[in-house]
């Protein structure tokens, strides 16, 4: 009889020590297993190059909300079902990323209206449009604006880290 209750006791024991580390490892990976759906809030790391422009790079830190267009659609269905801690690359052509190269979103404006301090290669707001244009080419009186987005016409490769998915 003492062997039977020494059984049982060992083994409501051990019942209640794998129902506990059960429960644990459910709270603890909780968290981990959710996965990236519609409406997700996405906290994520993530790294932009241009594949052979070994000039360009970009790294951040991003947080978007899945589902709400907030990033390009070719990377919101890359994370979609991906879980905290994940890690995807995902090549972008030009018309996945920011479209065709446009020459006609030229325009050539007086230098007197550009901010004072200006040069090629600048970023700055149209003051008229609102719009960002980089400053291309700059002369004595004129300055060229593109109005293309500065990786427009560039395939892209982005490495992303899933930091939190909520």
């Amino acid at each position: 009889m003492a062997k039977l209750s020494r059984y049982r006791v060992a083994m409501v024991a051990l019942s209640a020590l794998i129902a506990s580390l059960g429960l644990f490892a459910l709270s603890g990976h909780a968290a981990d297993s959710r996965a990236i759906s519609d409406g997700s809030k996405v906290t994520l790391l993530y790294q932009i190059t241009v594949p052979g422009d070994e000039r360009f790079e970009v790294r951040d830190l991003s947080q978007f909300v899945q589902g709400q267009h907030q990033m390009l659609p070719a990377v919101e269905q890359a994370v979609t079902g991906m879980h905290r801690g994940d890690k995807t690359e995902v090549k972008l052509s030009e018309d996945e990323a920011f479209g065709a190269y446009d020459s006609s979103k030229k325009t050539m404006v007086p230098k007197k209206e550009l901010p004072a301090g200006a040069k090629t290669g600048d970023i700055i707001e149209d003051r008229k449009t609102g719009k960002q244009a980089t400053i291309t080419q700059m002369s004595e009186t004129d300055a060229v604006m593109d109005y293309n987005h500065p990786l427009a016409g560039k395939p892209l490769l982005v490495s992303l880290t899933i930091l939190e998915v909520e």
